[in-house]
């Protein structure tokens, strides 16, 4: 038996072509994406959580540019979730029109979330690098504080130990 004709005998019935062409109808028909028992609720538990995040962003200690970068991304995602559950439970096919640029504005708005989400990584990376030069700053500073210190120990006249201490010529410890 070659190959070919064992796949042909195989592909029937990996391949349910009635149960495609139902699919793919019941998608074209005019009836939702999602049932609206399932969308609505999702819908608001993604307006609660956006909403909450935008609320709790104000109360806590960020950088300026990161908390408005965050905050417009959640105000545009707080009108995206009803869009989109309007898009995917209540928008039809039957009305072409309003299904097309329903789902225009969806990908529209998740097009700028996505822009507002590459904006805040270049955010805090100008931001890291922004802290990591402070700290090294900070460092190299301590750093030249204890080797002028360390100038000024040698400079200092040596003080001999007391008698029977085992430190003859060393320093004294304060």
């Amino acid at each position: 038996m070659s190959l070919a004709i064992a796949i042909e005998r195989l592909v029937p019935t990996l391949v349910d072509v009635p149960l495609l062409a139902q699919a793919g109808s019941s998608a074209l028909s005019g009836a939702p994406l999602v049932p609206a028992w399932i969308g609505i609720p999702l819908a608001g538990i993604v307006m609660l959580l956006a909403s909450a995040h935008v609320v709790m962003l104000q109360s806590v200690d960020v950088p300026p540019s990161r908390r408005r970068i965050r905050t417009a991304s959640g105000l545009i995602i707080l009108v995206l979730a009803p869009l989109l559950c309007y898009a995917m439970c209540i928008a039809s096919t039957a009305n072409a029109r309003q299904f097309v640029l329903v789902w225009m504005a969806v990908l529209g708005l998740l097009f700028i979330v996505l822009m507002l989400a590459i904006m805040d990584m270049f955010n805090n990376v100008r931001i890291a690098r922004e802290q990591m030069k402070q700290g090294l700053s900070l460092s190299a500073r301590a750093a030249a504080e204890a080797l002028a210190r360390a100038r000024d120990r040698r400079a200092r006249p040596r003080l001999t130990g007391e008698a029977g201490d085992g430190r003859a010529g060393s320093e004294r410890e304060p």
